[in-house]
């Protein structure tokens, strides 16, 4: 026993240093290397489809060439005949040093296909999408065979069943008849769509809203037949209300009847939104924005809001109570007051309006707008005394827009344009009637790389007395988005003292040439001209100039340098601007 306990004694501080000593010696580790698989002899089509069916390979397969062999034979065989070559043939040779697999290739004579049976029965067949996708079918007799394109046609033709609601489609045969010794591959597919379904009812759960409500926004009636783009304009009506946090549509098939009836799950937005933002611009300087918004304030639909701006020339205060009228995207009542601070050039004006309107969007796209105006205006001009003036004004509005939503849109167009008038016997101190039409269309020239902008803009007022007229009612032109190269709201008729006093007309026009030289830049150059007149003597203002665009993340950014050519003491103006072009 005392000899055991000895010798464990002495070996053990032997069997720690071994123990350390294999613990803390370095172990080399294969490092495993990545093999170049490289083809020859084929289309650039069937060798991206045999390195597709390959995958990735290492060298510990480069030294089983008894499994690199089975597996090189079934990617060749499989990716060959998918695309129609039956007789394939391949050798290979590796390069251990470079790390490369060289597969060369024989694919043999390509199969074509012969006699096509593609025939569609039912209430398809009367539907053009269904005899577009057979008389464009690639699966024609002498064209190359391809199990792909068989297989796309049939998805293709299911795919349509689903989006015209034929839920009961089915294919009653479908072969693929290949004769590989012949070379030929014959698809026979007979598809029947069966009967068409038909809307049904809609249920709804989930929301505080009145279902009178709700069913203004289904874009169809019970009878109408079943369309997937119906269907998405449902789930796209919903959302745009901003009712809501969630929506969900489930499908209740009635095979019986061939009817779809839908279950709208609904989440109400209990939320308030809130909008911090700060921008800049050469015409207001820094900008400061808050927004606060509530969407659903009650089971009429009813939503409220509040807006404010601040910058140096301006100060801006909103708040506006919306009403659906019948339809809640199209037709609403909008009650709004607002306050406003405006100091720009010679003129200063403060404004507090409150106003009742009437909006109404058409299928076609247009808004038609009608308003009741209260103004309560206090402005100066010059040294001039405070003059204050209050006054109702019925207006009309009327607009048009196709606007992309994307940072770098190559086509697009808006119209807008309002009346608006008063009287002495609606409290203004001179009769006044007010138009103005504004037009932007943005279009490509050869290519989405260069682009055109053209932009305009016409004005009146008929009056007896432009100067009895509230300065914030009158036509000034010149900044960012007027006539670049002159300050914002400059360009105007003044008085014998030089003070800017607003026009009766106004007419400017644009044309911006732009090219886009990198992904998320465009170089400018373009010409703004036009005028703010009483007195139709006043020369036109223009200014030229080149600039910069940068497709931000958070939307178009643009920096431009102008040159007035009608005032030699300024030689050049900078002018920024963020937003879309149109």
């Amino acid at each position: 026993m005392t000899c055991s306990l000895a010798k464990l004694w002495v070996s053990g501080p032997v069997i720690l240093l071994l123990s350390l000593l294999v613990t803390f010696s370095p172990v080399s580790e294969a490092k495993t290397h990545k093999v170049k698989v490289s083809i020859e002899g084929t289309s650039d089509t069937l060798g991206d489809n045999i390195l597709a069916h390959i995958g990735k390979l290492n060298e510990e397969q480069l030294e089983q060439p008894q499994l690199l062999q089975q597996q090189l034979e079934k990617a060749v065989v499989s990716a060959a005949r998918a695309i129609g070559y039956y007789h394939s043939q391949f050798n290979y040779r590796i390069d251990k040093h470079k790390h490369k697999l060289m597969l060369t290739v024989w694919p043999g004579p390509r199969a074509v296909f012969v006699d096509p049976i593609l025939e569609i029965h039912g209430d398809a067949a009367k539907i053009q999408a269904f005899t577009k996708a057979q008389k464009r079918s690639k699966l024609k007799a002498g064209k190359p065979l391809s199990h792909r394109q068989y297989d796309a046609y049939k998805q293709h033709l299911l795919s349509l069943a689903d989006d015209y609601g034929f839920f009961d489609a089915k294919f009653t045969k479908s072969e693929f008849r290949v004769d590989r010794e012949a070379g030929t591959g014959q698809p026979v597919l007979i598809f029947e769509s069966g009967q068409r379904y038909r809307f049904g009812e809609v249920n709804y759960a989930g929301s505080m809203l009145d279902d009178e409500l709700l069913e203004q926004l289904i874009p169809f009636k019970r009878g109408d037949l079943v369309s997937r783009d119906v269907l998405l304009e449902v789930n796209r009506n919903l959302l745009d209300t901003n009712y809501f946090e969630e929506v969900n549509i489930e499908r209740d098939l009635v095979r019986g009847t061939h009817t779809l009836n839908l279950g709208v799950l609904l989440q109400d937005s209990n939320k308030s939104r809130y909008e911090v933002g700060v921008g800049y611009s050469t015409d207001y300087g820094t900008r400061l924005r808050f927004g606060w918004d509530k969407s659903l304030v009650n089971n009429k639909g009813h939503s409220v809001s509040f807006n404010s701006e601040w910058s140096k020339p301006k100060k801006e205060l909103e708040a506006s109570y919306n009403i659906p009228w019948h339809h809640p995207l199209n037709k609403y009542i909008k009650l709004s007051t607002g306050y406003q601070v405006k100091d720009v050039e010679d003129s200063e004006t403060e404004l507090l309006t409150s106003a009742i309107s009437f909006y109404d969007k058409h299928d076609s796209g247009w808004v038609f707008g009608y308003s009741w105006e209260f103004d309560l205006e206090n402005y100066r001009q010059g040294d001039e005394d405070v003059n204050h003036a209050a006054y109702m004004l019925p207006g009309f509005n009327l607009g048009h827009s196709e606007i992309p939503e994307n940072r770098d849109p190559a086509r697009g167009h808006r119209f807008d344009s309002y009346f608006r008038g008063s009287s002495r016997a609606l409290g203004a101190e001179v009769a006044f009637l007010k138009g103005y039409v504004s037009y932007r269309q943005l279009m490509p020239l050869i290519n989405h790389k260069t682009l055109l902008l053209l932009r305009g803009e016409l004005g009146a007022i008929e009056t007896d007395n432009i100067l009895k007229v509230p300065v914030s009612r009158r036509f000034f032109a010149g900044g960012d988005n007027s006539i670049r190269g002159y300050a914002y709201e400059s360009v105007s008729e003044r008085d014998s003292k030089g003070v800017i006093v607003g026009g009766s007309y106004l007419n400017t026009f644009s044309a911006e040439l732009s090219y886009r030289v990198l992904k998320n830049w465009r170089i400018a150059t373009f010409a703004d001209t036009g005028r703010a007149y009483t007195n139709n003597d006043e020369p036109f203002s223009t200014g030229v100039g080149f600039g910069v665009r940068w497709l931000s993340p958070i939307g178009q950014i643009r920096v431009d340098l102008a040159h007035p050519l009608d005032d030699p003491d300024t030689q050049v103006m900078l002018h920024i601007a963020m937003g879309p072009p149109l």
